[in-house]
């Protein structure tokens, strides 16, 4: 049975809270950013999350678990290009892991 990564299941928070402000899905296409269109977080919701997180303990959890995963990556050795048979699944998949835990910290 798969199981959720803790990161994942920040960035499915913070898209739960995006859709939110989203419109039916007639109108999706309206709330995209003209600059930036595949942009999730803007700048405004950001700032919005930040002064949230300063009550909400269940958020500040959130953050310091955040940051705690992306300062272990930093201690992590580099990925590098190693074959496991034909495959480099486990090298990408550990590559988008450290990059969704780095930026969302």
């Amino acid at each position: 049975m798969a199981t959720i990564r803790p990161i994942h299941f920040v960035v499915l928070i913070l898209a739960v809270f995006w859709q939110g402000t989203a419109s039916g899905g007639d109108g999706i296409l309206d709330t995209l950013a003209p600059d930036h269109p595949r942009l999730i977080l803007t700048e405004d919701a950001l700032q919005y999350r930040k002064a949230q997180a300063q009550t909400d303990e269940v958020l500040q959890g959130f953050v310091r678990a955040a940051i705690r995963r992306a300062d272990d990556c930093l201690d992590d050795p580099k990925l590098e290009y190693r074959k496991r048979g034909p495959r480099l699944l486990h090298i990408s998949k550990a590559c988008v892991d450290r990059i969704y835990e780095l930026g969302i910290a």
